[in-house]
């Protein structure tokens, strides 16, 4: 067997335990996830699901599926928990396994970091989006040092960033509206910090962006918008 890492180290303690509360999961009770929803993501890689693909099957977005497995959230509403009892005993293995769950990370790390790499490849040769030429021009005009698309390594994987100014502040910018890619944005933020407690983070926003889109970026420690990007030198 392969030398486990320490994440997957963890990932089986908290296997074990489940085995032993569930008899081996036969017995898995509501109070058990409601209580502790941390615990959902030993079922989630039992049965083989992405938080994308969990957060459909019970109903909320990958980023609350994230939060219940990082300890964020950490109770639920006893319904809540007999929907996702319900989710995890139609798709759960006839034979859950250690080797089902390992191998279950393992197929999701690889596949998370092998799409990173190729986004990053993409963002290296893409021309300069107008809000992130303006950060530029600012930067630039001010003599505050500054690197362009920088690899970070979290938790999940590399990140690919635009801009880490003076190795402290991380600037991302974005020029979409949708809800989505503000709560994919927020899960990056937490993520980043996990590893980089250090680093602030700064996003860049379109000016008529909606308050709900504010909201979403809650782990940001500075949003600001397109048309005020004149003032981030005053945040370095």
């Amino acid at each position: 067997m392969p030398k486990l890492r320490v994440e997957e180290n963890q990932l089986l303690t908290e296997y074990y335990q489940l085995v032993k509360v569930t008899s081996n999961f036969k017995l898995i009770r509501p109070e058990l996830i409601a209580n502790n929803p941390k615990l959902l993501r030993v079922f989630r890689l039992l049965i083989g699901k992405t938080l994308v693909e969990m957060g459909q099957l019970i109903g909320r977005n990958f980023v609350t599926v994230s939060q219940y497995e990082l300890g964020k959230i950490r109770s639920m509403p006893l319904k809540a928990g007999e929907r996702i009892v319900e989710v995890i005993h139609s798709n759960l293995p006839q034979h859950p396994s250690e080797e089902v769950l390992l191998a279950n990370l393992r197929s999701f790390t690889d596949k998370s970091i092998g799409g990173v790499l190729q986004a990053m490849r993409r963002a290296e040769s893409m021309a300069l989006t107008k809000q992130e030429q303006t950060v530029v021009n600012v930067l630039k005009k001010a003599e505050i040092p500054y690197r362009q698309h920088v690899t970070l390594t979290t938790k999940i994987g590399q990140v690919n960033v635009d801009f880490l100014v003076l190795g402290k502040l991380v600037i991302d910018c974005t020029a979409s509206r949708s809800k989505w890619k503000a709560e994919s944005l927020g899960f990056r933020a937490i993520k980043i910090k996990e590893s980089y407690p250090n680093l602030k983070l700064m996003a860049v926003v379109p000016s008529d962006i909606d308050n709900g889109f504010v909201r979403r970026l809650i782990d940001f420690d500075f949003i600001v918008r397109d048309d005020k990007i004149a003032s981030l030198i005053t945040l370095v």
